[in-house]
């Protein structure tokens, strides 16, 4: 297995900076990727060609591609203002524009139907996804002591995105979904089940999630249900800003696209727009 002392400098440097171990994991899987390509030559010695190469051979979505650029390029970056490398080689390497694309929910009957034939946590993964509106890594992450249920209102804290922590309202389905799965007096809502210590990884909810919902027929993904809460959200209160504390947005116009699936003086333009009553309406019976 390739080891590089420099891999490790660099993720206490990134646990100083308070980065999180999923971010940490990120970044290390990409440089050990790198790494094995370069063998015998070290990390150190990548010349911008060789991130090019690296950078051309990665066969993932273009998002995907912009999170494994960006943490090689930190890493580089910081080896340069360490004076550890003469330049930074990973400056010119290509990353693809990336559009604005609207949320794609659940359908609110293949959400319950999911459900109702769900088990155990990964029932519950789908009610805090679809009825809270937590990610994947977030769920992963929730603590028994972040779920306070001793109030007028239960709420959860939730650890999102740069490890930042928000408040999460319950509602009374949810609540009644997580007693009813069982939660443990202290630790891990969802600790591993392979022996080892922690909390179940962020990838296997994303992955055993999306099988369930594979093995119901439906395409749609984790993530999906996680529009599914933000789109409804917004069509039942038009509180952008509540919304946008919710899902712990850090840019609002992240939370703006939710609104793009309700807004009503666009569909009474599109009705203003369309055919007479009068007009009838042919249908092609060819089988053309």
């Amino acid at each position: 297995m390739i080891h590089e002392p420099v891999i490790d400098e660099f993720d206490k440097h990134l646990s100083l900076q308070g980065r999180s171990p999923h971010t940490r994991r990120l970044y290390r899987g990409r440089l050990l990727d790198i790494a094995q390509q370069l063998t015998p030559r070290s990390l150190l010695d990548a010349t911008p060609s060789d991130l090019e190469a690296w950078r051309a051979a990665l066969t993932v979505a273009d998002i995907s591609v912009v999170s494994y650029v960006a943490g090689v390029r930190v890493f580089y970056a910081w080896l340069a203002a360490a004076g550890r490398i003469p330049s930074n080689p990973a400056l010119t390497m290509p990353i693809p524009r990336l559009g604005r694309r609207l949320p794609r929910p659940i359908g609110d009957d293949d959400l319950q139907m999911a459900i109702l034939h769900a088990f155990g946590r990964v029932r519950a993964w789908l009610v805090l996804a679809g009825y809270a509106g937590l990610r994947c890594c977030e769920i992963a992450t929730l603590r028994r002591d972040c779920i306070f249920e001793r109030v007028s209102r239960p709420y959860m804290i939730v650890h999102g995105k740069g490890d930042k922590e928000r408040a999460v309202p319950m509602s009374q389905y949810v609540w009644t979904e997580l007693k009813l799965f069982g939660l443990p007096r202290r630790g891990w809502i969802f600790p591993r089940l392979d022996g080892l210590i922690g909390h179940t990884p962020p990838g296997s909810v994303t992955r055993y999630g999306n099988l369930h919902l594979r093995d119901c027929g439906l395409d749609e993904t984790m993530h999906q249900l996680r529009h599914r809460f933000g789109t409804v959200g917004y069509q039942a209160t038009g509180e952008i800003r509540e919304l946008q504390e919710v899902m712990g947005h850090a840019d609002i116009s992240t939370t703006a696209l939710y609104a793009a699936h309700s807004n009503p003086r666009a569909a009474a333009l599109v009705d203003a727009v369309q055919p007479r009553a009068t007009l009838r309406i042919v249908r092609d019976d060819s089988g053309a």
